[in-house]
């Protein structure tokens, strides 16, 4: 009967080449590696396709447009928006959001837009009376606080001119 001879490492053990310790090692890196291939076959699939970041650009410069004139039309009337507003940081904010959704308008807003959009329209025009009666109003108390200084320093000037 023939005694298989085994290498041994320098504590005595078994160092067997195809032994079980190296079927496992092998296995564990094929795993890896098909793990690694399959992240970057979906990263891959997920990359945006020109198209796609073109239309996310387009969208991004479109919501902040509307941001913006929201901002302009019912909060800040009398403001040169685009004097004050950074447009391109704007369009770079609001990006990731368009792209997330292929540079598309996601099918649940513009469902929510279409069915809501007389609500929406009739939600602008209120707000911007409000904002605008709000600036004609303060302006008018001003002028009335003005116009009441003004009455009080002429009489005051006038008492001391009597005596």
């Amino acid at each position: 009967m023939a005694v298989a001879a085994v290498e041994t490492d320098s504590q005595g053990e078994g160092n067997e080449p195809h032994g079980l310790d190296d079927l496992i090692e092998k296995e564990s890196v094929n795993e890896q590696q098909q793990e690694k291939q399959q992240q970057q076959e979906l990263i891959k699939a997920n990359e945006p396709s020109q198209a796609e970041i073109e239309q996310a650009k387009k969208l991004a410069a479109e919501i902040n447009g509307a941001f913006l004139s929201g901002v302009n039309y019912m909060v800040c009337p009398s403001v040169e928006i685009d004097k004050i507003a950074e447009r391109e940081k704007g369009d770079e904010a609001f990006y990731p959001l368009a792209l997330k959704h292929g540079g598309k308008m996601p099918p649940w807003l513009a469902v929510f837009y279409e069915d809501y959009k007389p609500y929406i329209g009739a939600a602008i025009y209120m707000g911007k009376t409000i904002a605008v009666a709000r600036q004609v109003e303060r302006h008018i108390q001003e002028q009335q606080a003005e116009a009441e200084k003004e009455k009080q320093q002429n009489s005051e000037g006038q008492d001391s001119g009597d005596q």
